[in-house]
């Protein structure tokens, strides 16, 4: 009787970190998630406040792999259910995330709610 013998190894697979992008209207948030996932999956409009749940998708570049989150825009003192619930999705992706990338509209300048964005940012468990 011949036994073979097979040599089984089992390959873990670690899941990607998160790289949540954040930050106020309209500052182009799905703009960048597009150029970065080499497709256009977000929609992108001048009208603020178009993307309201959480977008991701997985990204592949040289220097290794990651899921890139797609969020609305932060509202620091939200005046409808719908902004308090864009906060809440941006809030879940913060703590998902490993990475927090915090964008602004370079052409704007910081704004008088980004210091307390960045309190927001900080303080993330």
């Amino acid at each position: 009787m011949n036994e073979e013998t097979y040599d089984i190894q089992e390959t873990e697979t670690k899941p990607r970190p998160i790289v949540a992008v954040v930050g106020r209207k309209n500052v182009g948030k799905s703009t960048l998630f597009n150029r970065l996932a080499n497709k256009r999956i977000a929609i992108v409009k001048d009208q603020p406040g178009t993307t309201r749940d959480r977008l991701s998708i997985d990204v592949d570049v040289p220097e290794g792999s990651f899921t890139l989150m797609d969020t609305g825009g932060l509202e620091t003192d939200p005046g409808t259910t719908i902004e308090e619930q864009i906060n809440y999705q941006i809030s879940m992706a913060m703590s998902d995330a490993e990475v927090v990338l915090f964008l602004v509209n370079a052409q704007d300048g910081l704004m008088p709610d980004d210091p307390t964005i960045d309190v927001m940012l900080i303080s993330i468990d």
